[in-house]
């Protein structure tokens, strides 16, 4: 609807034009009201409406008056006149200053219908023309801005001012680029210039400060209610030549390929929280994996939660992106799952129930949502093996070293798991089971290879099977503890 201004020092005529017509019926809305020319002046500089009916003759500005004051300010807006006198001479000079109608009072109803369909087509006419103006500015701006983007030099002849570019700074503010429509959104609503672009798997604006310029908190704020349901929004450094432009996209790219590791929802201009001061442990995937699992198979959940809160701030100093984070953590997820279930303490059905903290990981909108489905896996996992938490530290060792003999068992290591001193748990293990730790897990692995001799298995088979890949250090073992070789054992069993 265009909005209208009814000026009249009577109150019997302002009313009687606002009720003469179904104004919405013709595309129009009586928005104010004003009973002289100067109060009508204030309500258009307030209003801005689209149409002005006044009467020419009021106190303290008369119509004619008004229509000059305006038109010094707007040359455009149609303009009706009112009189209840037809002189032509004031008639003369209103179409001297532009006016779009005059009509005689008593006003009829045909005769004003009239004088509004004709206004009602003129701005049809003009708002068509601005959008198609609009458009070829639009299209202007992002031809200019990628070619910057891309590294093109800046043209001596652009016009700054008709392309809406002049500006004290310039930025960037970046978002995926399935997240355009609400960008395009956004650039309407701040109270600067923004130019939006797409370029590669990202959309943009060019944000055209003016001299007070925008903050990272305002842009926030406008942003809001537009970032809510979207991901991210990175904003790179400001510039201060348009020529510049590609040092703050560069920036705002980085940072958008980072943007994982923010809150969803957040503009981002410098490094999230979770990257900052980020030491990088340089451990394998498998050392992490060990630990959780080796927490998880001794019934030890907060420390199997420390382990991925460990990988994860590991991955997170490295800066891995997004797809590959989610990669590692689910294989982190099915190798712990599956070294469970062969180890006996998780049941097989886990082997389907996996998927679906790995379908949850590749859901996650965030680092911190992701790093709550792994710490809350190992709270489910720890709550489904059948291994009872209560037992003691060297129980837990005990029954461990029954079980995985065959792996690479360091007291260093089940001894971070447990969360206790490496000497101290060794001093509890001597002292309650009578053997240091290699000790005792040499002692299981001798037992355990002395019964494959039995059943046929060749000496090299029997030392990889209870864990010594080398056959010579288990020559040498096995001899310790039994007083013969391994090939003696066998020809005299």
């Amino acid at each position: 609807m265009y909005k209208v201004l009814i000026a009249d020092d009577e109150w019997m005529i302002r009313e009687g034009v606002k009720n003469l017509i179904p104004w919405e019926h013709y595309g129009f809305e009586v928005a104010s009201l004003a009973c002289n020319g100067k109060d009508a002046l204030e309500k258009y500089k307030h209003d801005k409406p689209d149409l002005v009916i006044a009467d020419i003759r009021m106190p303290q500005m008369d119509g004619l008056s008004l229509l000059k004051q305006i038109r010094t300010e707007n040359e455009a807006v149609p303009f009706l006149l009112l009189s209840g006198h037809a002189d032509f001479h004031y008639a003369q000079e209103a179409i001297g200053h532009g006016v779009d109608g005059y009509l005689l009072k008593p006003l009829e109803e045909d005769e004003l219908i009239e004088h509004l369909q004709i206004v009602f087509h003129k701005l049809e006419q003009r708002k068509q023309a601005h959008v198609l103006r609009q458009q070829s500015v639009r299209i202007e701006q992002e031809r200019l801005l990628l070619n910057l983007l891309a590294g093109k030099p800046l043209p001596p002849s652009v016009d700054f001012s008709r392309l809406g570019l002049a500006a004290s700074r310039y930025q960037i503010f970046l978002v995926h680029a399935g997240e355009r429509d609400a960008l395009e959104h956004l650039a309407e609503q701040i109270p600067h210039t923004a130019v939006p672009f797409a370029k590669g798997g990202d959309a943009g604006l060019l944000i055209c400060h003016l001299q007070e310029g925008l903050t990272k908190s305002e842009l926030q704020q406008w942003a809001s209610h537009l970032l809510a349901p979207l991901r991210h929004g990175a904003l790179g450094k400001c510039v201060r030549k348009l020529s510049a432009i590609q040092v703050s996209y560069t920036a705002a790219k980085k940072l958008l390929s980072l943007a994982f590791y923010a809150d969803k929802g957040s503009v981002i201009s410098e490094l999230p929280t979770v990257l900052q001061d980020g030491q990088l442990a340089k451990k394998p995937l498998s050392f992490y994996e060990e630990r959780t699992y080796l927490a998880l198979h001794i019934g030890e959940k907060e420390p199997a939660k420390q382990a991925v809160s460990d990988f994860l701030a590991d991955v997170a100093a490295r800066r891995m992106k997004e797809a590959s984070l989610k990669a590692k953590a689910s294989e982190l997820a099915l190798n712990v799952i599956q070294r469970l279930i062969a180890s006996h303490v998780l049941a097989k059905e886990w082997a389907q129930k996996g998927y679906r903290f790995t379908a949850q990981l590749q859901e996650a909108e965030d680092f911190l949502q992701l790093r709550h489905v792994l710490r809350c896996l190992c709270d489910e996992l720890a709550a489904n093996t059948n291994v009872r938490s209560n037992d003691t530290a060297v129980k837990k060792m005990i029954d461990m070293i029954d079980s995985r003999y065959d792996e690479n068992l360091r007291l260093e290591t089940i001894s971070a798991v447990l969360n206790y001193n490496s000497a101290y748990l060794g001093k509890r293990f001597k002292q309650e089971t009578g053997d240091y730790f290699n000790t005792y897990l040499d002692k299981v692995r001798i037992h355990k290879s002395k019964e494959l001799l039995r059943a046929g298995c060749k000496v090299y088979e029997a030392a990889e099977k209870v864990g010594y890949p080398n056959v010579d250090y288990f020559h040498r073992k096995f001899k310790k503890y039994t007083g013969m070789s391994p090939s003696a054992f066998r020809k005299k069993d």
